[in-house]
């Protein structure tokens, strides 16, 4: 799903990324550059339900990125995404 982050989309964007627990799953996923869910619960305390709800909140406000191969499921930063909405928003602020 391509999301761009205008004026409309931050809100959905900044929920997505101030929440603690996404927060730690964006560390995550930064740290090894891609990730499978599995490996995320490895690392962090979350149910598998509880992450599969904050990972379609981070995908549906364009933060991340899922790769699907085979049986597993990765996931990677929206970097684009991010720098833009990031960018935009200070931008905003500021002219």
């Amino acid at each position: 799903m391509k999301v761009s982050c205008c004026p409309k989309a931050w809100i959905n964007f900044f929920k997505a990324g101030g929440d603690q627990h996404r927060q730690k799953i964006l560390m995550l996923i930064k740290a090894h550059q891609r990730i499978n869910a599995s490996n995320i619960l490895d690392k962090i305390r979350l149910s598998q339900p509880t992450l599969s709800h904050h990972i379609g909140i981070l995908k549906h406000a364009g933060l991340i990125f899922e790769e699907k191969k085979g049986r597993e499921v990765y996931y990677s930063l929206n970097r684009k995404n991010i720098t833009s909405c990031c960018l935009g928003f200070m931008n905003k602020l500021v002219k």
